[in-house]
């Protein structure tokens, strides 16, 4: 099974309601009249799609409704979609038995897509880390390296020394907390493990 649709055998996109004459391929109507799809006392059809493409469904929850989408493969762009299929907003019960039903080679290029999107991410993120270690760098006048093991050294209070390096200072006091940064950053063996005591990080 892959996604369910819910349609009808009336078209209401004039003034006056009126059967349809052409309709999915396996469109049905659960409850067929004795003159089956032609029969005018008859409304809501269901329809299948996606047939061997569906790799999982999740819920996005609102404020007050939840909708339902299928994530599913295209073969023909080799990238996944999301199709969304039921919601708590109307009545729409037939469709939440859609399920999952991706083939094996389905799965086996999904994954490959997805794993080549992490490592090309992954590339993106240290290409941009480089980026940003740079230009750190050049408005501290220290050299990319410096930079990375002064971030390396200092853990978690790395934001805090990042702007005391960077900005543009009034206080002497930080200014002096600065010049102490710089100078631990550019000594080849600095005497301490960190630039600053854990006294002078509380003012970071």
């Amino acid at each position: 099974m892959a996604i369910i649709h819910m349609g009808s055998s009336f078209d209401y996109s004039g003034a006056v309601r009126t059967l349809r004459t052409t309709f999915h391929d396996g469109e049905y109507c659960p409850l067929p009249g004795t003159n089956g799809m032609n029969d005018a006392k008859q409304g809501d059809t269901l329809y299948e799609t996606h047939h061997g493409l569906c790799l999982y469904d999740y819920e996005r929850n609102g404020y007050d409704d939840s909708d339902w989408y299928m994530v599913v493969w295209d073969p023909v762009t080799k990238t996944s979609k999301e199709v969304f299929f039921a919601t708590t907003r109307g009545w729409s019960y037939p469709c939440y038995a859609s399920k999952a039903d991706a083939t094996p080679e389905v799965r086996a290029e999904f994954k490959a897509y997805v794993d080549y999107n992490l490592r090309r991410s992954e590339i993106l993120k240290r290409r941009n880390e480089r980026k940003h270690m740079a230009e750190i760098a050049r408005r501290a006048g220290l050299q990319r390296t410096q930079v990375e093991n002064l971030k390396a050294a200092v853990g978690s209070a790395w934001q805090g020394i990042e702007r005391l390096i960077t900005a543009n200072l009034r206080s002497g006091f930080r200014k002096s907390m600065r010049d102490q940064v710089i100078a631990w950053a550019t000594n080849p063996a600095p005497k301490y493990r960190s630039p600053l005591s854990p006294k002078q990080m509380a003012y970071l």
